[in-house]
């Protein structure tokens, strides 16, 4: 499995998204929980999780407006293969992306 990290503006020391499930390659159930746990040093103000390019309904929250953790789980059951994650975080001046690959059996 790989794990692939787009970052606006350098800002890799700044931003970071660590990836809370289902963790790169893992074999998971047809409808899987994604989680990301976005860190910046100035507010975020905008997230977003996709799987297969189709955006989840997410929620979460953080103890401050410099640190959150979003969730959500697609909609249907995702057929058996390789399915790829996207999650998403920007601040005003700065924007990162992590996407990551994981199985249904």
């Amino acid at each position: 499995a790989e794990i692939y990290t787009l970052s606006l503006h350098d800002a890799l020391p700044i931003f970071k998204i660590e990836i809370l499930g289902p963790q790169p390659g893992q074999k998971v159930a047809p409808i899987p929980q994604v989680a990301v746990e976005l860190t910046a040093k100035t507010p975020l103000i905008e997230s977003g999780l996709w799987v297969d390019g189709t955006e989840l309904l997410e929620k979460g929250g953080g103890l401050k407006p410099e640190q959150g953790t979003i969730y959500g789980a697609p909609a249907k059951k995702l057929a058996p293969g390789t399915h790829v994650a996207v999650g998403y975080g920007r601040t005003d001046t700065h924007a990162t992306a992590v996407a990551w690959t994981f199985r249904v059996p």
